[in-house]
């Protein structure tokens, strides 16, 4: 439970983050006319935004049901996060909190997901009756 309170906290972050970069991207799209480099950002933002707070939503409804959940966000998260790093680096000119932000949070999911499999290699290996808190 306690790495699940801790990617919480990454998350919020990364929620500060993306909002940032949102409006930073919807900023640069308005000054510069419909491009597609600047519009592929901001549907990228947008698309982590929602996603992001979706995520964070289902944890504060059902903890159980937020960890099924994870498997599915990851996936999308790691496409999203690829594309909107790469072009919100171009944009804002590389500024490095955010670069750093992104790298700490695609390392904290990285690692994250690496627990999440194992406990599922782990049930399936030995049984659904394994105890949760023996991995979190």
């Amino acid at each position: 439970m306690v790495l699940l309170k801790r990617f919480n906290i990454a998350l919020i972050i990364f929620l500060v983050t993306v909002t940032f970069n949102l409006i930073v991207s919807g900023f640069y799209l308005l000054m510069h006319g419909l491009q597609l480099f600047y519009l592929i950002a901001v549907i990228s933002s947008a698309i982590l935004l929602i996603s992001s707070i979706k995520l964070l939503k289902k944890f504060i409804k059902d903890p159980e049901d937020f960890i099924s959940y994870l498997d599915v966000y990851f996936n999308a998260l790691f496409l999203f996060t690829t594309i909107d790093f790469i072009i919100s680096s171009i944009i804002a000119g590389g500024i490095l909190i955010e670069i750093l932000i992104y790298i700490l949070y695609i390392g904290y999911i990285t690692l994250y997901k690496m627990y999440f499999m194992n406990n599922k290699i782990i049930k399936q290996l030995f049984g659904s009756n394994l105890d949760n808190k023996l991995l979190f």
